[in-house]
C-alpha cells in the first residue's frame, strides 16, 4: 500500500526526495529490486542533485541497517545451535 500512496504523492509533488525513498523503500522491501533500481534512476532526472545525492545517503543507510538487521539473526541463530 505505501508504493501506491508514494505514487500517488509524486504525481502531486514530482520533486520531492522523501517521496522517492519511501517509494523505493516500499518497492524494494517487496522484493522488486529492479522496480526500485528504476525508480531510483528516475529520481536521478527529477530531483536537483543535491536532493539525489541526499536520497542515496538515506538509501544507503537503510540499506546497511538491514545488512546489520541480517547478520545479528544470523548470529543469534548460530548461538541458539551452540
Amino acid at each position: 500500500m505505501r508504493h501506491r500512496y508514494a505514487a500517488k504523492a509524486l504525481a502531486i509533488v514530482p520533486h520531492s526526495a522523501d517521496i522517492y525513498y519511501w517509494l523505493i523503500h516500499a518497492i524494494h522491501k517487496q522484493g522488486h529490486t529492479e522496480i526500485a533500481r528504476s525508480e531510483l534512476r528516475t529520481a536521478k532526472h527529477r530531483l536537483l542533485e543535491e536532493d539525489y545525492i541526499l536520497l542515496g545517503r538515506e538509501l544507503q543507510t537503510d540499506d546497511l541497517k538491514r545488512q546489520i538487521r541480517m547478520m545479528l539473526a544470523q548470529l543469534m541463530e548460530l548461538e541458539q545451535k551452540l
